[in-house]
């Protein structure tokens, strides 16, 4: 399994270059880039933050090649936009646009999200089903594989909402991203049985530390958004990967023990001035479990 840590908590407080020299400390050698990890973008189209249109796609790949290390994963989050998912032509288009990037990059994976496409209890999935064959119809062409990770809030928040997506489109370009503690802030058992029903989905693991917040005991700089399910009136919270309530050592076992030979990808959700903190512990962390 390969060591990665995304580009989401620095990205907006630190250029690519500050953010590929801190990970060069750590022995790092991939990335996962977000749309404001690169230069540029048209702020006159809806998203633009979230979308790569107009970004600096080869200054992206020269500071790459400077400090020696690739992309996983190119990140497309415009489904957080509900005024971009209004418009679901645009979205593809910039759907596509993405699968483009991760192209030229290098990148075989794509990840994305529901969100907005279904965010209401009862929802339809239809239409976000409908763009997603086109879209992973797209991905295929460009030899590339698009994810859909799970998010707490919508459709994708509940094991059977994720396999009824990933069933519906069929598309061996349309993959999973597993994020077990996403699958806890549900109130779905995040492994094992998160991960024995998806398994065969999975193509991508984004690993952090994940628990109840207790303003007793821990730093609003980890907290993060409301818990969905039976806890609704709760937050999550963000500690390192040792800390966490979810069985992280376990479910990297697991995927030892199933070959899973892809990216481990740390994705710590707190403020930028604790990124170094979590960084060092969870790399450390991850070697002694495996991931290298």
């Amino acid at each position: 399994m390969i060591l990665g840590i995304a580009g989401y908590t620095l990205g907006k407080t630190h250029t690519l270059s500050e953010i590929l020299s801190k990970f060069k400390q750590f022995e790092t050698r991939w990335v996962e880039l977000w749309p404001w990890n690169l230069e540029g973008g048209n702020p006159n189209l809806v998203a633009w933050e979230d979308r790569y249109e107009d970004r600096d796609i080869y200054r992206c790949e020269q500071i790459l090649n400077e400090f020696g290390i690739g992309v996983a994963c190119i990140t497309f989050p415009a489904a957080f936009s509900s005024e971009l998912v209004a418009r679901p032509e645009e979205y593809l288009q910039a759907l596509e646009k993405a699968i483009d990037v991760a192209n030229v990059l290098n990148s075989k994976l794509v990840n994305c999200y529901c969100y907005h496409f279904a965010l209401e209890k009862g929802a339809s999935i239809e239409p976000f089903v409908k763009l997603m064959q086109r879209a992973a119809k797209y991905a295929e062409e460009k030899g590339v594989t698009l994810l859909l990770e799970n998010e707490a809030h919508d459709a994708t928040g509940t094991v059977s909402g994720m396999l009824k997506i990933l069933e519906a489109v069929s598309s061996k370009a349309f993959k999973t991203t597993y994020d077990p503690v996403n699958y806890y802030q549900a109130n779905e058992e995040g492994y094992p049985a998160a991960y024995e029903y998806l398994k065969k989905y999975i193509a991508y693991v984004h690993v952090k530390g994940g628990c109840l917040f207790n303003a007793n005991l821990h730093s609003v700089k980890s907290k993060g958004g409301t818990l969905t399910g039976r806890l609704t009136e709760g937050f999550i919270n963000y500690p390192p990967l040792s800390d966490s309530a979810v069985n992280t050592e376990r479910i990297l076992s697991r995927l030892t023990e199933d070959k899973y030979e892809g990216i481990i990808m740390i994705e710590p959700h707190v403020t930028a001035d604790l990124a170094d903190e979590y960084y060092a512990v969870e790399t450390k962390y991850l070697r002694k479990h495996g991931v290298h």
